[in-house]
C-alpha cells in the first residue's frame, strides 16, 4: 500500500484578521515522501509530560512541542538548535495550540533525540 499523506511545517505570520501573511519557513519544500524527514515523541520526564515533533533544515534542528503537567499546559513552542554552536532559542506559542500528535503515530520515525533517549508516538 502506497501512503499518499503528506506533512509539512510552516513558520510566517498572520494579518489582522488571522489570514497567513508571509511565510518565513516551510518544509520541507518536496511534499512528496515528506514523512520520512520528521520524528515523533511522546515521553514524560521529571514528571512533565511532552509531546514533540523534530526536523532538521539547513544547519539548524526544529522541535515542535507542548509540555503539561496534570491538565495543564505549561510550555508550548518550537525550539530552533544552532547543529553547529548547540545553542538554542524557543519560539514560544502566544495561545494554547491544538497539537493532533497521535494522528502522526506509524507514519513519521521515533525520535532519539529526547531527554529520555529514543521515544515514539504510543
Amino acid at each position: 500500500m502506497v501512503s499518499r499523506a503528506t506533512f509539512v511545517y510552516r513558520f510566517g505570520s498572520l494579518d489582522a484578521d488571522g489570514n497567513e501573511k508571509s511565510v518565513e519557513l516551510e518544509y520541507p519544500e518536496e511534499h512528496a515522501g515528506s514523512l520520512k524527514h520528521f520524528y515523533g515523541a511522546t515521553y514524560t520526564h521529571n514528571g512533565v509530560y511532552t509531546q514533540s515533533v523534530r526536523f532538521a533544515s539547513g544547519n539548524f534542528g526544529y522541535t515542535v512541542f507542548t509540555r503539561a503537567k496534570g491538565m495543564q499546559t505549561i510550555a508550548a513552542g518550537v525550539e530552533v538548535r544552532d547543529i553547529k554552536s548547540g545553542k538554542t532559542s524557543t519560539v514560544s506559542c502566544s495561545e494554547r495550540p491544538r497539537f493532533y500528535i497521535y494522528e502522526l503515530q506509524g507514519f513519521v520515525g521515533c525520535d532519539t533525540e529526547t531527554p529520555v533517549g529514543r521515544a515514539c508516538i504510543r
